[in-house]
């Protein structure tokens, strides 16, 4: 016969008070005192069977992706930096919204005069001296002289002003130019050379920041077709005008 849970638990408080009050702190205790209710595991009629209510183990599925890897991770910056450097390179943020830049370069482009480089005596005679319709402006120069890249910037603008009717060329002063410089009788580096369609070669001078202003206003007189007489010369030509020399 099974006993009820209560008395079980009182059966097994009165084997811990004996054991307590035994002399040798239960060393000598019977077991044979130990009530068989307390040592009886307690089961209820009620309790599920434990074999035959396990439970089913089932695989687990992960519906997160896993963590990134760093280097995935810094690839993936790298290129998205990459992309919007490349999209702010080809638009240009206005009021309202974007305008894709290569309608503007596009336009510069088209727009831009171009200087012909020439670095052979063949292509000097080519396209300056048998030039027959436009005049030409010929500047020499050396890449590395810091006075040629001190006055580019005013050669550029007489460039954009004066194209396309005015031909433009450069001839660099390199080891393999060297002859054009010493066979056209130029002296240093920046130098100019202007050249009229009837005449040929009409200017010679030195083209760097400082003198430069001459060169252009000698430029101007040809593509006007006039050129400035000094006073002393229209005194004389006045004088041959009237009928005598003084």
């Amino acid at each position: 016969m099974i006993q009820s849970p209560s008395k079980s638990r009182i059966s097994l408080a009165a084997f811990l008070l004996a054991l307590l009050a035994s002399p040798h702190d239960g060393s000598s205790f019977s077991l044979s005192r130990i009530p068989l209710e307390a040592a009886r595991p307690i089961t209820s009629p009620l309790a599920p069977s434990t074999a035959s209510h396990r439970h089913r183990t089932l695989p687990l599925h992960s519906t997160v992706d896993s963590p990134m890897r760093p280097m995935e991770e810094e690839e993936r910056e790298k290129n998205s930096k990459q992309k919007n450097d490349e999209d702010q390179k080809e638009w240009k943020q206005v009021v309202g919204g974007f305008v894709p830049k290569f309608l503007k370069r596009d336009a510069d482009t088209k727009n831009y005069p171009t200087v012909e480089m020439v670095d052979t005596i063949a292509d000097y005679k080519r396209v300056v001296v048998d030039e027959e319709d436009q005049i030409v402006v010929v500047r020499f120069f050396a890449p590395w002289c810091k006075s040629c890249k001190a006055a580019h910037p005013h050669f550029k603008k007489m460039v954009s002003h004066h194209s396309p009717s005015v031909k433009f060329v450069e001839v660099p002063l390199t080891k393999d130019t060297a002859y054009i410089h010493e066979g056209l009788g130029v002296p240093s580096v920046p130098f100019g050379h202007i050249y009229h369609p009837d005449v040929g070669l009409v200017e010679e001078k030195k083209i760097n920041r400082k003198v430069f202003k001459e060169f252009r206003e000698s430029l101007d007189s040809y593509v006007r077709g006039s050129c400035d007489v000094p006073m002393e010369e229209e005194q004389e030509d006045e004088n041959v005008t009237d009928g005598g020399f003084q």
